[in-house]
């Protein structure tokens, strides 16, 4: 048997022992993406576009996130890097209380993003927005780049960093605060 979606010659089974892909989801993922797109051919002139999956929702409508689409990036979940332009800006505006405080948040995301790759091998987590399997970022791109040796490190490697750089924020906030106590 073949993988559809890595091309493995195995012996037949319910998921590739290569990529970990599960065959029936992934076929049904591919018929409803085939027919979504012939829904969206025959609705091209009709404005409002009635899907079930915002994915798929955002493939027809976004065309140029295909390519990020496919690897599973869905951009309605992202990594919060508005953390990282708020902490910017209260640094920039002398504010150390204000980044500090923007940098415990930018930190706590790397501890939520780590708890989502440990998930992508076992599946145990709701995805947001209701999302089938197929929409697992982290699996699909532990997929698309071989990464299941070390899923797990680099999500304790995230984890660490995480809670690395909330200890050093608050030991930042700390220092700030006793050098204001000593100013004062």
């Amino acid at each position: 048997m073949i993988c559809p979606k890595c091309q493995f010659d195995q012996p037949d089974s319910k998921n590739c022992v290569r990529c970990g892909v599960i065959f029936a989801k992934y076929q049904a993922y591919l018929d409803r993406l085939e027919q979504d797109i012939i829904a969206a051919q025959s609705n091209e002139n009709n404005i409002e576009i009635e899907e079930k999956n915002p994915a798929e929702k955002i493939r027809v409508l976004f065309p140029f996130f295909n390519p990020a689409l496919e690897i599973g990036f869905d951009p309605r979940v992202h990594f919060s890097f508005a953390s990282v332009f708020t902490a910017r800006y209260f640094f920039y505006q002398r504010d150390r209380t204000g980044a500090a405080f923007a940098l415990l948040w930018f930190f706590g995301n790397f501890i939520d993003v780590s708890i989502y790759m440990a998930d992508a091998r076992f599946l145990k987590l709701p995805l947001i927005g209701g999302l089938d399997l197929e929409a697992h970022d982290w699996r699909n791109l532990f997929n698309r780049f071989d990464l299941w040796a070390v899923d797990q490190t680099l999500s304790k490697i995230m984890f660490g960093l995480g809670w690395a750089g909330i200890f050093l924020t608050w030991a930042w906030i700390y220092k700030n605060w006793r050098t204001h106590l000593k100013k004062g």
